[in-house]
């Protein structure tokens, strides 16, 4: 049997579903699949969780820093030479990427990379650490590229085109597009009086809060809406480090209801119940969400998002405004108060939740990884 070990340094609660059928359909082509896992360093986004599965190895991270910069060691080096392919995450940080690529050429796995492409939230796009970045990014066997965006920027450094899969980046939906569908007028209009929201305009924040999620900007734009829209409530469901700033907004105003954190279908009914997801600050993997239970993002043109930002095409699937408060602020307004414009941005997610799936994520993973392991 063949040995494939993916090494990451957390496991956030979203990508068990995609390790565990990823573990099933290799295991049925006689791959083993280990993926080797750290914890997260405190307040820090996402969240590690532990694991209880044949394919899960958890090890203890060690944060080093440098001049003000982190450095990471996993320790599982020993561990994974004996695999066949290891996959790693492209990340300067992580101490152990440099062992497996400058040694590539005299160890036993063959290596694989999986990621953005770059740092898209990097302060100096064109500095030393993303020219460093590039260069190690040539290094290796195959690439896994987050999106199509993500795929050319690997091709742009040179890296052979025939030696990326476009991983179309997802997660599982399939039990919030269930769960969307079981959920009654009846349920939501006590939801609805439970937080004591009496208005259809109704929007919603769902992920981590921290800098790069722009919640200070979301909380003024809030403000606004309100002024424009009067019967305006906002919904907020995460934690981070500036939960706090939320959570007083919320205290301070009875339209505006932080429920805290919430996983999977737990979410489902906030959203049933929102017409629009606001997310003015880094939109990542939260597309998906806003596919498949059909709520429109409205996000803004900020350099900042990770790959899945591609997914968005405006006027679309979504609406992406100037990064400005009165601007953004208007924007949600008028699409609270536009049932036609809003239809569009709502059939639009639909045909887009069919396209970003995880099963096709995952077909195209086991694919690659059989070829590479065959080649």
């Amino acid at each position: 049997m063949k040995q494939v070990v993916i090494i990451q340094r957390v496991l956030p609660h979203y990508r068990i579903p995609f390790f565990e059928r990823l573990s099933q359909v290799l295991a049925e082509n006689n791959i083993e699949l280990l993926v080797f896992y750290g914890q997260h360093r405190e307040n820090t986004v996402p969240k590690s969780v532990d694991v209880d599965r044949p394919w899960a190895v958890k090890i203890h991270n060690y944060y080093l820093f440098s001049k003000s910069k982190e450095v990471i060691w996993q320790p599982c080096l020993l561990k994974a030479l004996n695999a066949d392919l290891v996959i790693i995450e492209q990340a300067n940080r992580l101490l152990i990427n440099y062992l497996f690529l400058l040694t590539r050429k005299l160890i036993k796995p063959k290596i694989a990379l999986w990621g953005h492409g770059k740092n898209f939230q990097s302060v100096n796009p064109n500095g030393f650490l993303e020219t460093w970045k590039k260069w190690l990014s040539k290094q290796v066997d195959w690439w896994f590229a987050y999106t199509q965006a993500s795929a050319d920027l690997v091709k742009s450094i040179g890296f052979p085109a025939n030696k990326i899969t476009i991983t179309q980046n997802a997660i599982c939906t399939e039990s919030l597009q269930t769960a969307r569908k079981t959920i009654t007028k009846e349920q939501s209009d006590s939801l609805k009086n439970q937080l004591g929201i009496n208005t259809v305009n109704v929007a919603i924040f769902c992920g981590g809060m921290y800098e790069q999620k722009k919640m200070c900007f979301l909380i003024d734009a809030c403000k606004n809406i309100r002024e424009k829209v009067n019967d305006f409530h906002m919904i907020f469901i995460g934690a981070g480090p500036e939960a706090e700033l939320v959570a007083n907004f919320s205290a301070e105003n009875n339209w505006v209801h932080y429920v805290g954190e919430k996983h999977n279908v737990d979410v489902v009914p906030y959203f049933a119940i929102s017409k629009l997801m606001l997310m003015p600050g880094l939109v990542g993997l939260s597309v998906v969400d806003s596919f498949a239970l059909e709520v429109p993002i409205v996000s803004t043109d900020i350099p900042i998002h990770s790959p899945e930002f591609s997914y968005l095409e405006d006027g679309v699937n979504a609406k992406k405004a100037i990064y400005n408060l009165q601007e953004y602020s208007e924007e949600v307004s008028t699409l609270l108060n536009d049932d036609e414009a809003l239809h569009i941005l709502v059939e639009g997610c639909r045909i887009s939740g069919l396209k970003y799936q995880l099963k096709h994520m995952l077909t195209l993973f086991t694919q690659s990884i059989s070829y590479v392991l065959e080649d």
